[in-house]
C-alpha cells in the first residue's frame, strides 16, 4: 500500500511541473509555407535522383508552449512518377505509374 501512495505523489508532482512549465513560458505561434519537388526511387527508378521530379508544396504550423514543449501540425501535397521507358531499369517490362501524395 505504501508504494501505491508514493507513486501517486510522484505522478502528481510530475503533472504539476509539466503544467507549470506551460504557464510560465510565453506561447508563440509559427506558421510557414514550403515548396519544392518530389521524386521516386524504387524499382522503376533504382538510383537516379531527381528523375521525373514533380512539384510539391506544404504548410507547417507550430505552437511553442514552452522552451521544451511544442505542438506541430504539417501538411504536404505532391506527386511522384516512375517509368521504365525513361529510366531503362528493366527492358521489355514497360511499367509506369503516377501517384498523388497527401501527408498530414
Amino acid at each position: 500500500m505504501r508504494l501505491g501512495n508514493y507513486m501517486k505523489r510522484i505522478t502528481l508532482i510530475i503533472i504539476l511541473v509539466i503544467a507549470g512549465m506551460g504557464i510560465q513560458a510565453q506561447k508563440t505561434l509559427e506558421v510557414g509555407l514550403f515548396g519544392g519537388g518530389s521524386y521516386y526511387i524504387g524499382d522503376l527508378n533504382p538510383g537516379t535522383p531527381f528523375r521525373l521530379t514533380k512539384p510539391a508544396y506544404g504548410l507547417v504550423a507550430r505552437l511553442n508552449l514552452s522552451s521544451r514543449w511544442t505542438i506541430k501540425l504539417s501538411g504536404y501535397r505532391g506527386e511522384i512518377a516512375g517509368d521504365d521507358n525513361i529510366s531503362k531499369a528493366a527492358l521489355n517490362r514497360d511499367l509506369k505509374f503516377q501517384s498523388k501524395l497527401t501527408d498530414m
